[in-house]
């Protein structure tokens, strides 16, 4: 279990709820993958109940999201149309990608299984349009970032450079400027003599 594993001593513990409850969401969306229905029926029914009071949209989103997965394998289909028509809901499923995806995905998988697959296979289009979107912003801003990195290690590069030549310039002048001393030396020493 790896809430019994959080380093309740390191986090903050008015913090400690909120990472046992997340942990609890995301071990009954590993089930759900996994096509394991009663363990992610257990860490989701455990979510819900610790997020019962909780009145932040997006949690109680995302809270609605699970009941509904669950009641879906529970071949209640009811009670997941229900909770999946709720207007709210939608609202605050359009305004976050992420629980975009999830609305989609679970909308998905209600109507595969109940024989609606045109709608099914629709809503999943929806999902992979999203993700494929969310994959392209941040492939742009990594793209952004390697390219102001290489602008940023060009720039100093040329400028190292350009510091070189001068120093070798500098260097080359002081040469000369010995050399001319030396040989100025050595023809009046030369005359002197």
């Amino acid at each position: 279990n790896c809430v019994g594993r959080l380093r309740k001593d390191v986090l903050d513990p008015s913090l400690a709820g909120y990472y046992e409850f997340y942990a609890m969401g995301l071990l009954g969306e590993y089930y759900l993958q996994r096509e394991q229905y009663d363990s992610a029926a257990y860490y989701i029914k455990r979510y819900c109940a610790m997020t019962a009071d909780d009145t932040r949209p997006m949690i109680v989103a995302l809270s609605s999201l699970l009941k509904a997965q669950i009641m879906i394998f529970e071949n209640k289909f009811d009670s997941a149309r229900v909770i999946l028509n709720d207007k709210e809901l939608k609202q605050i499923c359009n305004y976050a990608v992420d629980l975009n995806q999830r609305y989609y995905n679970t909308l998905s998988n209600y109507y595969y299984h109940t024989g609606n697959y045109r709608e099914s296979y629709a809503n999943m289009r929806r999902m992979s349009i999203l993700m494929d979107s969310s994959r392209n912003e941040l492939l742009s801003h990594n793209i952004a970032y390697r390219n102001m990195a290489h602008q940023r290690d060009t720039t100093i590069i040329t400028n190292s450079i350009k510091i070189r030549q001068q120093q070798n310039e500098l260097d080359s002048l002081t040469f000369w400027r010995r050399g001319w001393i030396c040989i100025t030396i050595a023809t009046i020493a030369g005359s002197l003599i």
